[in-house]
């Protein structure tokens, strides 16, 4: 295999994305179309054409569990920066994370597993970071106002159809209704106060983090710094996490600031590597 230290993590992540997902998102979509077609071009019964959703759904996985090993192979052996590939691709829902029942169900040969255990090696080493010049000198993070607006406008559909439910003239889901409205009310209001504060979330610079209740923590205190994604799909939400000097932990969801996850975590690296140039001893 030809190698190009020059590959960086975006554009190993672009190619994984058309090398492995546009594959299986074709499997996914032609195998239900090409059944339908059968169906009607042989007459047979429709119910048959639900097959093709099924069948779409395996050679779906069985194409990302092929390619997805490939894809690795080639990423770790070209990319320098292993670890934040593998975060990146971890976030971009590439990969899966270590251990997990999807992520065994990649197909790696014995040679894949050779080569994999060789490529392991390059774990050992830290990636190369270097500060961003286009990151300002302070970030204040807060609530998107967008996101918030959106899903204030789709819960308040759901409150009123709730409501609908329960008082229409028939009756007859006020049982439906109510969970409807219950749920959607109680997870508006909470979005609601989001909407509606402008305080800042996050305050990032080179001398460390301040929280939304004032609390201000130096980079010399700040340990295990990281960005978690935890569940699976569209319900998955991304935390950002650190231990103090203290020992205790703050987790805070991260998915309805008004900073992306990938911004973020370029202003924290640049944040970090700005902390400890101006405190060289």
């Amino acid at each position: 295999m030809k190698v190009n230290k020059n590959i960086s993590v975006k554009q190993a992540i672009i190619r994984g994305q058309l090398m492995v997902n546009v594959p299986a998102f074709i499997c996914l979509l032609c195998a239900p179309l090409a059944m339908f077609y059968v169906v009607h071009l042989f007459n047979l019964p429709e119910r048959l054409g639900i097959t093709g959703v099924f069948l779409g759904i395996i050679l779906a996985w069985i194409s990302w569990s092929v390619l997805i090993t490939k894809w690795r192979i080639w990423a770790f052996t070209n990319v320098r920066n292993v670890h934040a590939l593998k975060k990146e691709a971890i976030l971009s829902m590439l990969i899966w994370e270590d251990g997990t029942s999807f992520e065994k169900t990649e197909y790696r040969s014995k040679k894949d597993k050779l080569i994999l255990k060789r490529l392991d090696k390059k774990f050992l080493q830290k990636d190369l970071i270097y500060e961003d010049p286009n990151v300002p000198q302070e970030t204040k993070i807060y609530f998107s106002i967008t996101t918030a607006f959106f899903i204030v406008l789709f819960l308040s559909t759901g409150v009123t159809s709730g409501a609908y439910l329960m008082f229409e003239e028939k009756n007859t889901d006020f049982v439906i209704g109510l969970i409807m409205f219950t749920i959607c009310l109680f997870i508006l209001t909470q979005t609601f106060k989001k909407l509606i504060n402008r305080k800042p979330q996050l305050i990032i610079n080179d001398k460390g983090i301040t929280l939304s209740n004032n609390t201000f923590v130096s980079w010399s205190e700040i340990y295990e710094l990281e960005i978690l994604r935890e569940g699976f799909g569209n319900s998955a939400q991304h935390y950002l996490k650190f231990c103090d000097s203290n020992y205790n932990y703050s987790k805070i969801e991260i998915d309805s600031f008004n900073l992306s996850i990938r911004k973020l975590e370029n202003n924290l690296q640049t944040y970090q590597i700005r902390y400890n140039n101006n405190n060289k001893v």
